[in-house]
């Protein structure tokens, strides 16, 4: 049974084993090193940062900046499942875990898919989010991303 928990410091080094290996935060260089860096940052700023964890095993995370869309709406910025335990709702447990805890901070929730993630836009689309646009070039210059947005009332 996969459990959701809030990300400790010591779950970092798992994440690593397996996050700067997918292939879509390659193409974003995303690497060990500056991922460890980040996600210390995250910790210490007091960032919604999620894991799910089944047994002894980290099969994914969330991470979730309480105020980064203008100062006032919460933005996620990774969401990740790893490789073989995609399709079995851990995003989806990831984000019901998640929703709770911006809903008390704000009434957005905002993320960037890029261009060629179809699976990822699917999966933001069933889950309440709209595609409300888009910004060119934004991070890889031949990458769209497409701005996503949920409200709460």
């Amino acid at each position: 049974m996969v459990t959701i928990r809030p990300m400790q410091a010591f779950d970092i080094a798992d994440l690593l084993t397996w996050m700067p290996a997918v292939p879509l935060w390659q193409r974003y260089q995303i690497s060990a090193e500056s991922l460890k860096t980040q996600l210390e940052s995250a910790l210490s700023l007091n960032d919604l940062l999620f894991v799910a964890q089944e047994a002894e095993e980290l099969q994914g995370f969330l991470w979730c900046q309480p105020k980064a869309v203008f100062g006032r709406s919460a933005y996620i910025k990774l969401l990740g499942v790893k490789e073989g335990h995609q399709g079995k709702g851990i995003g989806k447990l990831l984000l019901e875990a998640l929703e709770p805890q911006v809903q008390a901070l704000s009434k957005d929730l905002f993320l960037l898919v890029s261009d060629f993630n179809e699976a990822a836009q699917r999966f933001y689309l069933r889950h309440g989010f709209r595609k409300i646009g888009s910004i060119s070039s934004y991070v890889l210059a031949d990458v769209d991303e497409f701005i996503f947005r949920k409200t709460f009332n």
